[in-house]
């Protein structure tokens, strides 16, 4: 991927990360569903989110009893999902 490339990649992320939530919450939700019935989501596990955008899956599905690990190439999204998220989170650029 060139650096170029990578640059405009974070800015429109950034600049669209406040809107990210209400445009996409009812499209995602469904999938999230779906793929923790995949992972047999167990208590005590570390789930990983690559390209975790504003956490709203890890909201959704890390609680006490398990670890949430979040990438994301976004500084604003990354600080949106800060916002919303447990302890048990951890958000990474």
């Amino acid at each position: 991927m060139s650096t170029n490339f990578k640059l405009s990649l974070i800015k429109r992320y950034d600049e669209t990360a406040s809107k990210y939530d209400s445009f996409h919450i009812n499209e995602q939700t469904p999938k999230y569903t779906a793929t923790l019935k995949k992972l047999h989501h167990t208590p005590h596990q570390i789930i990983g989110d690559f390209g975790c955008g504003t956490g709203l899956f890890l909201k959704e599905n890390i609680n006490d009893s398990c670890l949430g690990i979040g990438i994301d190439i976004s500084l604003k999204e990354l600080y949106i999902a800060n916002l919303k998220n447990n302890s048990n989170i951890q958000l990474i650029q």
